[in-house]
C-alpha cells in the first residue's frame, strides 16, 4: 500500500503510534490496555488536534490516520465516519479494514467476527501487524476459555513473527498465550524479546515478573517489579509473592496474605513497604501502622528508593512535612531519574507553600514521566498558588483526561475557574468533585475567605436565580454557619429548579434534622438515596435520623454503609460508635471512637463519647486520658472542664475538680457564675443552688437527648438527682431516656417518683399507663387512665385512649371500642383515636369497621405510618392480600424504619408465594427491632381471640426469638411452639423452634423441624447452619459439612458456617482446607476469636 505524506499519516509515522497503541487493541489487561490508549491521546492531543485541523481527508490514507487519531482521543463515533469515508474511495485499502475491525467494540464474553481483519490480511498479506491483531483477538478468546487449543493464536502470532520478528504487540500476546497455556519459560522468552524493544515499560516488566516468580525466580522477579514501581507507580506489582497468590481480594485480606509471607521472609523490605501502603488506604486508615512499616522497610534497605518515596507521603498524611521532606530528598538523591518521586517532593514543596520550588520539581518531573496524571494535577495547583489560574487550568484539563474520577483534581480547577471569575463553570467543577468526594464544597478557609466565597454565591444568584448549583452551595454554606433555617430554604429553593439533585436533598436532610425536624429529614435522606444510592452523607444523615427516633438498628446499618462509601469522615464513625454503643455493642463503639479520632485528632464529640462510654465500663484510666485530651484540644468547651470536674470530684481530688469549674467559667464566653454554682453543687463544692440553677444544668441534658445519647442524658440525670432527689425535670429527663433506651421498669419507676411529686398530673398519669402497658402492665395501665380521667374531665381523649388500648390488650373488646369512641367524640379530628377504635374493631372481628377507621385516620394525618400499618393488618385478616401489600408498602414508605409493618409485608409475601422477599422483609424487621417491641399491642394479656388468631402466628414467633435470645426458655419454648401450631406454613418460625431445640439438647426434634423447612425453602440459609451444629453434635460430620457447605453457597461471610466447616474438615483430616476456612471466619468476624488471642498472648 503507498504512503502519503499527509500531516496526520506522517504524524502517527513519527510518533511510532503503530506499535505500542496496539497493544490496547489486544485488551489482554482491561484497565492498562485503556490506560495505554488514554495516555496516548492525552500526551499528544495537541499535536493531534493540530495535525486533524490540517489534514483535510482526500485520500483513504489521509482518513484511515484520521480516524485513528480520533480514536485516540476517544471521539470513537467520528472515527467510525472517517473509516467508513477511507472505504468508500478505496475499498482496496487494507489499513481501513484492519484498524476499523480493531477498533470495534466487542463485549467481553461475545463471539467476534473476523471479517474485516480476513479482507486486510487477504489484500497485505505481509503486514505483521494485520496477522498480530488477529492473532491477539485469538489470544483473548483462549484466555476466556472459548478456545482450548493455545495452538490457534499462536499460528496467527508466529507467523506475524516470521514477518517482522520485532512486533511488539505479537511479542506480547504470545507470551500473555503461552502463560495462560502453563508455559511460563516460553512465555517470559516471548516477554524478553518484548522488552528489548520497549525497555522499561511497567506492564511488560510486570508480566515478566509474574513468570518468574512462578518459576521461582524471585531475583528476576524483584527487579522487575521494581523496574515496573519505577517506571509507573504503584506497589501493586509485588502483590503475586504475597497478596495475589493466596487469592486476596479485598485491602484486609492483602493485608493479612503479605502479614504470612513476612512471617517467612521477615527481610522481604519490598512487601513491608507494600503492606505499608496497604495499611494507609481509607478501608484500613491504619497510618501508624503503615508509618512503621515503611520505616522498617528502608532499615532493612537503606538504599530503596521508593520505600523513601512512600515513608514521605504516610509522613505527610501524619502531618510531618518536615520528615516527609527529608524522606522524598531520600529517595530523590536515590533515584533522580524517576519522574513520580520527583513529583511526589513537588507537591510536598507545594503544601509547604514553596509554590516555586515545586514547580521546578514537577516540570522535571513530567519531563521524566509524562503519563503521570497526579503530576499534572499538582502542577496546576501550583500554578494556581502563583496566580496563573489560566495556566493552571490546561495542566487540570490534563490530569482529568487521564483521571476522570479524580475529585481534588474537579476541585482545584473549580478554584480555578473562580479565580478567572467564571463561576458557573466554577460551580459544575465543583459539583463533580463533590459527588465523588463529599468533602470539597463552595464556602472554607478562613472567615474571610468564608465570606468572600459567599458573597460570589450572592452575586450569581442575582446575575442567575436560575441557577440551582449557586442556591444549593448557598444553602450548604448556610449549613456550615449552623444559619440551618436559612439553608433549608435555599435548598428548597435549589431543588424547585433541579429536582434530581440528590446530593442537595441529603443536604437539606442534614439541616432538618439540625432543626430538630427528624422524619422529614428522614424522607429527604431516603429520597436523596433513590437518586444517589452511593452517596454516602445521604447515608450517615438518615442513620443518624434513625437513631434519634430510636431506631438503633436500622441507624446502625445506614452508618455503616456510610462508612464502607466514606472512611475519612470522623463524624459518621463517631454516629456509628453512638448507635452501637446503644445497642450494647461496647467494644465496636470503642474502636468506633477511636477510628473518628484517628481522622480528626482534636474531635472533642468523638473524645467526650468515648469518655462516657469508658466510665459505664468502670475505666476510670480510660475516661480521664479522653478528657483530658479533650481538654488540651479545647479549653474552652465547657462539657469538658464540667465532665472532668466531676470525675475529679468522685476520686477526691477537691483543688483539682475547683480548678476544672473555674477554667470552665474563664475559657467560655457563655459560662457564667451561675453554672459554675450549678457545677458547684453537683461536686458538693459550695452552697446549695437554686433550683432554676439546677435547671440551667440541664441543659447539657437536653443536648444529650436531641442527639440521641439518651444513656448519656440518664446518667447526667443521676448526677442532678445525686444532688436534688425532688428536682422532676431530671426524672422527667431520665425516665424518658429509659423509655428511648428500652429499659421500662426503670422508666415507670421515674414515672412512679413524678406521680409522688405531682399526683394532680393527669399527662403524667397517661405517661405513666403507657410506660405500664408497654412493660405488659395492662391491668395497671387502665387504672392510670382512669386517674387521668378523673382528674380532666374536660380533656379527656388521651385518658380514653389509654383506656380503650388497655382494654383491648385484656380481651375487653366492646368496652375498648366504647372508650374510643368517646375519645372520638372528644376530639373528632383526632387521627390516632380512630386508629385506636380501628384496633379494637379488628380485634372483635369487624373488619370493615376497622378498615373504615383506619382509612379515616389516613386521611385525617397521611403521614401516619402506623395507620396504613393496621390497615394492611386488616386487610389481611379478610384474605385480601393485594390489597393489603399495597397498604403495607405505603406504611413502609412513610416510615421505613417501622419494624412490624416490614415484618407484616414480609409475612404477606409469604402467603403470596414470594418466599425469600418475604423473608428478607422478616429478617430486615428483625435486624430494625431486636426487641419485639410490637408484640405488647399486638398481643396484649393472650385474651382468647389473640390467642386463636393464625394471623399472629408471626407475633408469637418474634416474640419468642427475643425471650431466647434473653435465655427465657420456657417462655420461648411456648411462643415458638404456639406460633408453629397457628400457621405451619411459617417455615422461619419453625425454623427458630428448631434451633432452640438444638441449644436445649433435642437434636433429634431440631433436625426434623430443620427438614420441615429446608423442604419448603432450601434457601434459608440459617437453617443449613443450625442443621450443619446439629449434625455435629451427633458426630456426622459429613453431612455436617454438607450443610455447611450449602450455607456458604448462600452467604459465603457467614462466620458460623465458616468455623463449622473448618471443624468438620479438620475431624475429617483434612488440616489444610481446614486452615483456610478458619483464616476466613477470622477474617470475617475477629472479634469470635478475640478471647482465644489474649490466650494465647
Amino acid at each position: 500500500m503507498a504512503e502519503m505524506g499527509s500531516s496526520a499519516a506522517a504524524l502517527l509515522r513519527e510518533l511510532g503510534a503503530d506499535r505500542l497503541i496496539a497493544l490496547w487493541q489486544s485488551k489482554l489487561v482491561s484497565r492498562s490496555s485503556r490506560y495505554i490508549l488514554r495516555r496516548h491521546g492525552v500526551r499528544y492531543r495537541p499535536r493531534y488536534e493540530r495535525a486533524l485541523e490540517r489534514s483535510r481527508g482526500s485520500s483513504a490514507e489521509e482518513c484511515v490516520a484520521r480516524a485513528r487519531i480520533l480514536h485516540y482521543l476517544g471521539r470513537a463515533r467520528e472515527a467510525r465516519r472517517e473509516f467508513d469515508a477511507a472505504l468508500r474511495l478505496d475499498r482496496g485499502c487494507d489499513a481501513a479494514w484492519a484498524w476499523r475491525w480493531t477498533a470495534e467494540p466487542c463485549e467481553p464474553g461475545a463471539s467476534r467476527s473476523y471479517d474485516g481483519i480476513d479482507r486486510a490480511i487477504a489484500l497485505a498479506p505481509r503486514r505483521a501487524l494485520w496477522r498480530a491483531f488477529r492473532g491477539i483477538a485469538k489470544t483473548v478468546e483462549f484466555m476466556d476459555a472459548r478456545s482450548a487449543d493455545v495452538r490457534r493464536p499462536l499460528a496467527d502470532l508466529q507467523k506475524a513473527l516470521e514477518i517482522d520478528s520485532r512486533c511488539v504487540p505479537a511479542l506480547v500476546a504470545a507470551g500473555m498465550a503461552l502463560y495462560n497455556a502453563g508455559e511460563r519459560k516460553q512465555a517470559e522468552g516471548y516477554f524478553d524479546r518484548a522488552l528489548a524493544e520497549e525497555p522499561d515499560t511497567a506492564f511488560l516488566l510486570a508480566f515478566r515478573s509474574a513468570c518468574r516468580i512462578e518459576r521461582g525466580d524471585l531475583r528476576g522477579y524483584l527487579s522487575d517489579c521494581e523496574s515496573a514501581v519505577y517506571a509507573d507507580e504503584g506497589v501493586g506489582y509485588f502483590q503475586n509473592a504475597g497478596g495475589r497468590s493466596s487469592g486476596a481480594v479485598t485491602v484486609a485480606e492483602k493485608i493479612m496474605a503479605v502479614s504470612r509471607y513476612l512471617a517467612r521472609h521477615p527481610r522481604a523490605y519490598w512487601m513491608y513497604v507494600y503492606r505499608g501502603d496497604y495499611k494507609r488506604a481509607p478501608e484500613v486508615n491504619d497510618q501508624n501502622g503503615g508509618r512503621r512499616d515503611l520505616e522498617k522497610a528502608v532499615e532493612l534497605k537503606p538504599d530503596c528508593a521508593y520505600g523513601w518515596a512512600y515513608l514521605s507521603r504516610s509522613r505527610l498524611m501524619q502531618g510531618d512535612s518536615s520528615a516527609a521532606m527529608e524522606a522524598v530528598n531520600r529517595a530523590v538523591l536515590l533515584k533522580p531519574s524517576c519522574g513520580w518521586i520527583l513529583c511526589w517532593r513537588g507537591e510536598i514543596k507545594r503544601l509547604r507553600g514553596d509554590q516555586k520550588g515545586a514547580l521546578c520539581d514537577l516540570n522535571r518531573g513530567l519531563r521524566l514521566d509524562p503519563d503521570y496524571e497526579l503530576g499534572y494535577a499538582w502542577r496546576g495547583g501550583a500554578k494556581r498558588g502563583l496566580g496563573r489560574p489560566a495556566q493552571a487550568l490546561v495542566d487540570f484539563a490534563l490530569a482529568s483526561s487521564l483521571d476522570p474520577r479524580h475529585a481534588w483534581t474537579l476541585q482545584e480547577q473549580s478554584l480555578a475557574l473562580r479565580q478567572l471569575g467564571d463561576v458557573g463553570a466554577a460551580l459544575e467543577k465543583l459539583e463533580a468533585a463533590h459527588r465523588l468526594d463529599p468533602k470539597y464544597s463552595w464556602c472554607g478557609g478562613t472567615p474571610d475567605q468564608f465570606a468572600a466565597a459567599s458573597a460570589q454565591l450572592d452575586e450569581e444568584i442575582r446575575a442567575h436565580p436560575r441557577n440551582s448549583w449557586a442556591w444549593a452551595w448557598r444553602g450548604e454554606a448556610k449549613l456550615r454557619k449552623a444559619d440551618y433555617a436559612g439553608a433549608v430554604a435555599d435548598m428548597d429553593r435549589a431543588l424547585a429548579l433541579d429536582g434530581g439533585l440528590g446530593w442537595v436533598r441529603a443536604w437539606r436532610g442534614g439541616a432538618l434534622l439540625e432543626l430538630g425536624s427528624i422524619r422529614r429529614a428522614l424522607k429527604d435522606c431516603d429520597r436523596a438515596l433513590r437518586l444517589e444510592p452511593s452517596y454516602a452523607y445521604a447515608y450517615a444523615w438518615r442513620g443518624r435520623a434513625r437513631h434519634l427516633l430510636g431506631d438503633s438498628a436500622g441507624a446502625l446499618t445506614d452508618l455503616r454503609r456510610a462508612v464502607e462509601l466514606n472512611r475519612m469522615t470522623s463524624w459518621i464513625f463517631l454516629w456509628k460508635g453512638e448507635a452501637e454503643d446503644r445497642l450494647g455493642l461496647a467494644k465496636e463503639a470503642e474502636e468506633d471512637f477511636g477510628a473518628s479520632l484517628a481522622i480528626d485528632r482534636n474531635h472533642v464529640a468523638a473524645m467526650l463519647a468515648r469518655a462516657a462510654l469508658r466510665q459505664r465500663c468502670n475505666n476510670d484510666v480510660g475516661v480521664r486520658e479522653d478528657l483530658e485530651r479533650a481538654l488540651a484540644a479545647q479549653r474552652d468547651d465547657p462539657r469538658v472542664n464540667f465532665r472532668l470536674g466531676v470525675l475529679n470530684e468522685r476520686e477526691g481530688r477537691w483543688g483539682e475538680a475547683r480548678s476544672n469549674f473555674a477554667q470552665a467559667l474563664s475559657g467560655a464566653d457563655r459560662l457564667t457564675r451561675e453554672e459554675l454554682r450549678v457545677a458547684r453543687r453537683f461536686a458538693k463544692l459550695g452552697a446549695a443552688a437554686s433550683a432554676d440553677l439546677v435547671l440551667k444544668a440541664l441543659r447539657h441534658v437536653r443536648r444529650s437527648a436531641e442527639n440521641g445519647l439518651h444513656l448519656e442524658a440518664a446518667a447526667t440525670c443521676d448526677e442532678i438527682l445525686r444532688v436534688d432527689g425532688s428536682c422532676e425535670e431530671a426524672l422527667r429527663f431520665r425516665a424518658e431516656a429509659y423509655r428511648c433506651s428500652g429499659d421500662y421498669d426503670k422508666h415507670v419507676a421515674d414515672l412512679d417518683r413524678l406521680l409522688e411529686l405531682s399526683p394532680r398530673r393527669p399527662d403524667l398519669w397517661c405517661k405513666r399507663g403507657a410506660g405500664r402497658r408497654i412493660s405488659g402492665d395492662f391491668s395497671g395501665a387502665l387504672d392510670d387512665a382512669l386517674s387521668a380521667l378523673k382528674l380532666r374531665p374536660d380533656d379527656p381523649a388521651p385518658a380514653h385512649m389509654l383506656a380503650s388500648e388497655a382494654l383491648r390488650n385484656l380481651g375487653r373488646l366492646p368496652e375498648a371500642v366504647a372508650s374510643a369512641t368517646d375519645a372520638i367524640a372528644a376530639q373528632p379530628e383526632l387521627a390516632w383515636a380512630y386508629v385506636v377504635r380501628g384496633k379494637a374493631h379488628r380485634q372483635n372481628g369487624d373488619s370493615a369497621g376497622a378498615l373504615l377507621d383506619f382509612r379515616r385516620a389516613a386521611r385525617l394525618d397521611p403521614s401516619d405510618a402506623k395507620a396504613r400499618g393496621w390497615e394492611a393488618d386488616a386487610l389481611r385478616r379478610d384474605g385480601r392480600l393485594r390489597e393489603a401489600e399495597a397498604a403495607a408498602r405505603a406504611a413502609i414508605d412513610l416510615e421505613p424504619t417501622c419494624a412490624w409493618a416490614v415484618a407484616l409485608c414480609g409475612e404477606i409475601n409469604r402467603e403470596l408465594g414470594r418466599i425469600k422477599a418475604g423473608f428478607d422483609l422478616v429478617r430486615r424487621a428483625v435486624k430494625l427491632d431486636g426487641n419485639c417491641s410490637c408484640a405488647y399491642d399486638f398481643l396484649g394479656a393472650d385474651p382468647p381471640h389473640v390467642w386463636r388468631d393464625s394471623r399472629y402466628a408471626w407475633v408469637y414467633a418474634w416474640r419468642g426469638g427475643i425471650h431466647r435470645k434473653r435465655e427465657r426458655w420456657e417462655a420461648a419454648r411456648r411462643d415458638l411452639d404456639h406460633a408453629v401450631e397457628l400457621d405451619a406454613d411459617c417455615y422461619w418460625a419453625r425454623a427458630w423452634l428448631g434451633e432452640l431445640k438444638l441449644v436445649r439438647g433435642d437434636v433429634r426434634g431440631a433436625l426434623a423441624e430443620f427438614a420441615q423447612v429446608l423442604g419448603a425453602h432450601d434457601a434459608y440459609q440459617d437453617a443449613w447452619t443450625w442443621q450443619g451444629r446439629a449434625y455435629c453434635e451427633q458426630k456426622r460430620w459429613r453431612p455436617a459439612l454438607s450443610s455447611f457447605m450449602k450455607a456458604l453457597s448462600l452467604d459465603a461471610a457467614d462466620p458460623w458456617a465458616l468455623i463449622g466447616a473448618s471443624a468438620c474438615l479438620e475431624k475429617l483430616r483434612r488440616a489444610s482446607a481446614a486452615a483456610k476456612y478458619r483464616e476466613r471466619a477470622m477474617s470475617v468476624a475477629p472479634g469470635l476469636f478475640a478471647g482465644e488471642s489474649r490466650l494465647a498472648a
